[in-house]
């Protein structure tokens, strides 16, 4: 692979500056997943589907986010979930997440202590 090639792949593997203020990025996120299209079987349940877009649209604007996907027994029943945190809290989230045990989080561990607002560049 030439240098060039490389050097351009990894500017697009850096998050980017953030272009719009969080607040706004999660209410446009939020508000495209309601959409009625969505609601198609063809697309995953609606935690799925806007955690998976808030994760995207917050780590590409260079949020420190983490996302997580968890269980909660009730009775005999699993009742799954998955949700998107920043500095340990969740984002844009309606259900009680406390009662979800996580079975698994991306990334693992978040890195430097960025203030909300700030990019991921910017802290770490």
């Amino acid at each position: 692979m030439p240098v060039a090639d490389s050097a351009a792949q990894d500017a697009r593997l850096q998050p980017a500056a953030p272009t719009m203020p969080m607040r706004a990025a999660v209410r446009t996120v939020v508000r495209v997943c309601q959409l009625w299209l969505f609601r198609l079987p063809l697309f995953p349940r609606a935690c799925l589907r806007q955690s998976l877009a808030l994760y995207y649209v917050l780590a590409r604007q260079g949020y420190p986010v983490q996302i997580h996907f968890g269980v909660h027994k009730k009775g005999k029943r699993l009742h799954g979930h998955s949700w998107v945190t920043l500095h340990g809290r969740p984002v844009a989230e309606k259900a009680r997440t406390e009662v979800f045990k996580a079975v698994y989080s991306y990334p693992s561990e978040q890195t430097g202590h960025c203030q909300e607002g700030e990019a991921l560049q910017t802290c770490r």
